[in-house]
């Protein structure tokens, strides 16, 4: 059986601007993900896995980053030639990415160790109590 390959990533480099020239985050990122597949980028801080994935969705801010080379294929197409609305299409419909910081992707979401809780007022709830839910 044949694996379909969604997401190629090949020869990624990725640079930020820096004072008096560019700092050279990213060089040379290669990997593949396949239908099925389900992908985490697990590495020390400051390695570059933010990066990696902001660079696929296409969200790194340009006035401060440069893609310097590569090529990023999700099913068959360049996501660096996307538009607007095909690249829109990608991010709501195609790849997703989990932030490193959980309290960060949702309002109302807090850590507390390792398990995440919602707040009561998001939840439905008046106060910390279990039990003491509105009826809205």
């Amino acid at each position: 059986m044949t694996m379909e390959t969604l997401l190629d990533i090949q020869n990624l480099h990725v640079w930020y601007r820096v004072y008096g020239g560019y700092l050279k985050v990213l060089n040379g990122v290669n990997f593949t993900v396949n239908k099925g597949e389900r992908v985490g980028l697990v590495g020390e801080a400051g390695c570059g896995k933010t990066t990696t994935m902001k660079t696929v969705l296409r969200v790194l801010p340009y006035q401060v980053s440069k893609i310097a080379q590569g090529q990023i294929m999700f099913k068959g197409r360049d996501i660096l030639q996307m538009n607007g609305k095909a690249l829109q299409n990608v991010r709501s419909k195609g790849i997703a990415m989990i932030f490193q910081d959980p309290s960060s992707a949702q309002p109302g979401f807090h850590s507390r160790g390792t398990i995440a809780r919602r707040d009561p007022l998001f939840a439905g709830f008046t106060d910390q109590s279990p039990g003491k839910r509105t009826d809205h």
